[in-house]
């Protein structure tokens, strides 16, 4: 199979033309060389009892079209205890200054203007635990939209620490309940965006740190799920392109 710049071919020896498939396979992926939006023409070549067959010829335009169809996780728990914290502080279960509690995505630090109680999500890890056929995660009666039929990805092992922070020992403990009240009532949540296996392993830690002025209690837990991660329509500086010989 040869490539070139433009549609004229001058035989299987053309020398303004590149070599980019060798064999019997009658579809290949082209990716060597080739620019976004700059079409490019191929035209296939067969020996055929000793002589060269010229086959019909085929183009195609590389494109960035890929699109990441991931949620992710520490944003979308970060979200969902957001605006479960604000319902507790409504209910009366918490009581702050701002009418909310602070979730952050680090550790606090005092010229953050922070305020007790608060609540910290980070990432710990997050790895492939499976890979599907046809690296199609889900069957398709679960994506309904039309970039799912061409995706890349994989189900990945996710563990997040959700630390809460508390200036009273008694409030640390309310915190805690909370935080798990949370993850339990967004289960229907978290299973809409393929979310699975969520878990949520928690412990109290006394942590007297000078740095904030007063002893700091803390509620640690470990969120752990199984998430989807995809990337839609896969496509960068590569082309495919189907040869055929001329009837």
């Amino acid at each position: 199979m040869l490539r070139k710049g433009t549609d004229s071919f001058d035989g299987v020896d053309d020398a303004y033309a590149a070599v980019v498939h060798v064999g019997d396979g009658r579809t290949f992926v082209d990716a060597e060389g080739l620019q976004n939006e700059v079409v490019a023409f191929y035209r296939p070549y067969y020996l055929i009892a000793g002589s060269w067959v010229e086959g019909q010829g085929n183009h195609g335009t590389p494109a960035a079209t890929y699109v990441d169809h991931s949620t992710d996780t520490v944003a979308f728990l970060r979200e969902r205890l957001e605006r479960g914290l604000m319902v507790e502080c409504e209910r009366g279960t918490f009581s702050t200054e701002m009418g909310y509690i602070q979730v952050f995505t680090a550790p606090p630090s005092l010229e953050q203007n922070i305020q007790f109680p608060l609540v910290t999500v980070q990432l710990d890890s997050e790895l492939p635990a499976d890979r599907a056929i046809g690296e199609d995660i889900f069957g398709e009666e679960d994506w309904t939209d039309e970039s799912a039929q061409d995706s890349e990805g994989w189900l990945a092992a996710v563990q997040v620490s959700v630390v809460g922070w508390s200036l009273n020992s008694d409030e640390r403990i309310e915190l805690r309940k909370a935080l798990r009240r949370l993850v339990l009532t967004n289960l229907p949540v978290f299973d809409g965006y393929g979310f699975q296996q969520v878990s949520l392993q928690q412990s109290d830690v006394d942590a007297v740190n000078d740095e904030y002025g007063a002893p700091v209690y803390q509620t640690v837990g470990t969120f752990t799920c199984i998430a989807p991660v995809r990337v839609a329509s896969p496509v960068g500086l590569i082309s495919e392109v189907v040869s055929t010989l001329n009837d």
